[in-house]
């Protein structure tokens, strides 16, 4: 057999927990092979190093002076951003999104960018304006573009209330966790 597998037994063989099998197999096989024979004086050796060292023990009050240690510590502080943190940086992504489509599409994105600030000055007649405008752009898509804009901006907006429902909950939970005593 391989000395790999002779290795894994010399510990049970040198503490005197291997079988009566394994332990003639392990004689003979240290008899032929000096390396596992010099492992085996290594293990023994570091073995009676081990037991002949002193046990340690700890000075007296070891207990409560390691418990005051860490009454008196200071607690933990549990990092948590604002939630208009989180919002603030999710409308920017989104509206940086948005203007870089109106950037990288043209002539006709820019003038649907102008219709929609006027818009926003004359709602009623500019919107259709804006629908003409888009139609140019998006060509007979222009009803579905218009509709997954709204459903867009639906999403987002759900989206964003459950982000600050959530946050708020945790928040809270965060509160009442790091209160002592509770």
């Amino acid at each position: 057999m391989l000395c790999q597998h002779f290795e894994s037994l010399l510990a049970q063989y040198a503490e005197g927990t291997i079988g009566p099998r394994e332990r003639s197999a392990t004689n003979e096989h240290l008899e032929r092979c000096g390396s596992c024979a010099s492992f085996l004086r290594d293990l023994r050796s570091l073995d009676g190093l081990l037991t002949a060292s002193p046990a340690v023990e700890p000075g007296g009050n070891f207990t409560d002076r390691v418990m005051a240690s860490v009454i008196r510590a200071p607690q933990p502080r549990i990092a948590v951003a604002s939630w208009s943190a989180v919002v603030v940086t999710y409308v920017a992504f989104a509206w940086i999104t948005i203007a870089a489509f109106f950037v990288v599409g043209g002539p006709a994105a820019r003038a649907s960018l102008g219709l929609i600030f006027a818009a926003i000055v004359q709602i009623d007649d500019l919107l259709l304006m804006l629908v003409a405008a888009s139609a140019r752009l998006a060509g007979t898509r222009t009803h579905a573009v218009v509709a997954a804009m709204i459903a867009l901006l639906v999403l987002d907006t759900l989206a964003v209330a459950a982000i600050v429902a959530v946050y708020g909950r945790l928040r809270r939970r965060a509160r009442a966790d790091s209160v002592p005593g509770s």
